[in-house]
């Protein structure tokens, strides 16, 4: 592996990591409801970032087609995990904190493995001279529609 890709690599996996065990230092963004809210809607938008480039590099063909199915269930775990911080966010708002704790621990569930999954496309990637990188977006981390079966 070349030395900018396994740094790229090595940031990526500390974004993760970061994500998991941030301490003290990390300080929620404006209107979020908590420090997972903020850590979440973080994790989604990176992992969001690292499918749309998956999909494009896909369409290009820079990756093998028999990638699509990797992408695919990496999409259905990152849609579950938006779907779990969307039920967090609205048993806070809610105040049920029953269901709160059962959405984050959702989240967490899924979290773990949607990160196996994204460091293999990010190995996918970045094998084939791509780069995974965080998009810029304004508002919530959207849904991930489904590449459609192609004869490619």
């Amino acid at each position: 592996m070349r030395p900018h890709r396994k740094q790229f690599l090595t940031a990526i996996l500390m974004s993760l990591l970061l994500f998991a065990a941030c301490g003290k230092k990390y300080v929620a963004h404006p209107g979020s409801l908590s420090s997972f809210d903020s850590k979440a809607y973080d994790a989604l938008i990176m992992w969001n970032g690292v499918l749309a480039q998956a999909k494009s590099d896909l369409y290009i063909g820079k990756i093998p087609a028999n990638s699509r199915t990797l992408i695919n269930k990496t999409g259905e775990v990152y849609n579950s995990a938006r779907s779990a911080w969307i039920a967090y966010r609205a048993a806070v708002r809610a105040a049920n904190s029953t269901d709160a704790v059962a959405a984050q621990a959702d989240f967490n569930r899924f979290q773990s493995q949607i990160e196996s999954l994204i460091d293999q496309l990010t190995q996918l990637l970045l094998a084939s001279g791509g780069k995974a990188e965080r998009p810029i977006v304004a508002g919530d981390p959207p849904p991930f529609l489904t590449l459609e079966r192609s004869t490619r």
